[in-house]
């Protein structure tokens, strides 16, 4: 067998986030829209459409995979499932406890 690609691995990190977003419900797909780009997930609140969120995830040169915000900010090492599932509850969901 042979190595995971770059993408397979974002794929496989977004797939795990998808996870535990839908576990709290919230609605999530893992889309690439254009070959040429990166794959994102994108979570949506069933509740409130307008309340969604694209998330990405990229290696930093520390050799880290991170996921960050669609505008960029970084939200956690993609391995933080914990932390992850925290910040996108609290952005899409809207729970700022």
């Amino acid at each position: 067998m042979g190595e995971e690609t770059p993408a397979g691995t974002m794929i496989r990190h977004l797939q795990n986030v998808k996870k535990c977003a839908e576990e709290t419900g919230l609605v999530g797909r893992v889309v690439q829209i254009d070959p040429a780009r990166p794959p994102v997930l994108v979570v949506i609140n069933p509740y409130a459409h307008a309340m969604s969120e694209e998330i990405a995830c990229s290696l930093r040169d520390d050799g880290d995979w991170w996921l960050h915000w669609s505008w960029g900010e970084p939200i956690c090492r993609a391995d933080d499932l914990d932390a992850a599932a925290a910040a996108v509850r609290r952005v899409v969901w809207g729970d700022h406890r």
